[in-house]
């Protein structure tokens, strides 16, 4: 066998073995890339998507998705981490879109921090819409509960069975409940997409029995109206703003303890 014809036998040996290692790289891409897409942490961070008041009103109404979903999801016993990145297709344009989600104790897939690139290549924060991405992580959901003594105090965005926002801000009746109100009032600020608003909601709940007499309560889920966060300057969710008889006394922002919650009611509680 002459040299010419071993070397194009080792050639095409090589040639074969690479085409398999492209094939056998190439499938564990397909499916990396399929187990991804087919996924809960990426059928919740479209279904955030598909509802972001701010990216519809960026790109219009979101018809679909790229076909690709990339990015990591790692799970640890009941906890998991997820980045992912898609492409949204809109009415209008297409643009691509970077969703992290977390998981605690064995819940579901929850949002915690969600942006995107519009086209004038800025990024844009979906979770708190006037505040510009800063790279650090972003809010994670909950909504609250709090009985109210009286009539007069109102849930103005209480979530349905869906989770979803119900009746807008309105001036008038912030005026009423709150400006013009007697005695303490605490209004919340919430977001379905903090888990420290799920832990606020927590300790409102077991909190409501000892102060339902005593403190009012004006509740607000900002995902379906992001306008409140410019109307109430509010960079982090949650918010607590205590109200003394109309006054606004002293704002909490981010993660409050129950014991914390407790020592706030009661501060502007005792005060006469």
């Amino acid at each position: 066998m002459t040299t010419k014809k071993i070397l194009l036998i080792v050639g095409g040996v090589v040639a074969v073995l690479g085409f398999l290692v492209v094939l056998f790289v190439g499938g564990i891409v397909w499916v990396a890339f399929s187990t991804i897409g087919k996924s809960e942490a990426a059928a919740t961070a479209k279904a955030f998507l598909q509802k972001n008041e701010r990216l519809k009103s960026d790109i219009g109404e979101v018809r679909d998705f790229g076909f690709w979903v990339t990015g990591n999801i790692n799970s640890h016993n009941a906890d998991g981490e997820a980045t992912l990145n898609l492409k949204v297709i809109g009415a209008r344009t297409t643009v691509p879109a970077s969703v992290n989600l977390t998981y605690r104790g064995g819940r579901e897939w929850v949002v915690v921090k969600a942006s995107y690139v519009n086209d004038a290549n800025q990024i844009v924060n979906l979770l708190n819409p006037d505040e510009p991405d800063a790279g650090a992580g972003g809010n994670r959901p909950g909504d609250v509960v709090l009985d109210a003594p009286n009539d007069a105090v109102t849930d103005e965005a209480a979530t349905d069975d869906a989770g979803g926002a119900g009746g807008g801000f309105d001036e008038e009746s912030f005026a009423a409940n709150v400006t013009e109100a007697e005695g303490t009032t605490l209004v919340v600020f919430l977001t379905q997409y903090s888990l420290d608003s799920q832990a606020l909601e927590k300790s409102l709940d077991e909190l409501a029995q000892d102060y339902s007499e005593r403190a009012n309560l004006v509740r607000y889920n900002v995902d379906e109206q992001p306008a409140l966060y410019r109307r109430f300057r509010i960079g982090k969710l949650p918010v607590v703003a205590v109200y003394k008889d109309g006054a606004e006394q002293e704002r909490r922002v981010g993660a409050i303890s129950k014991p914390q919650l407790a020592g706030l009611l009661d501060k502007y509680l005792e005060m006469k």
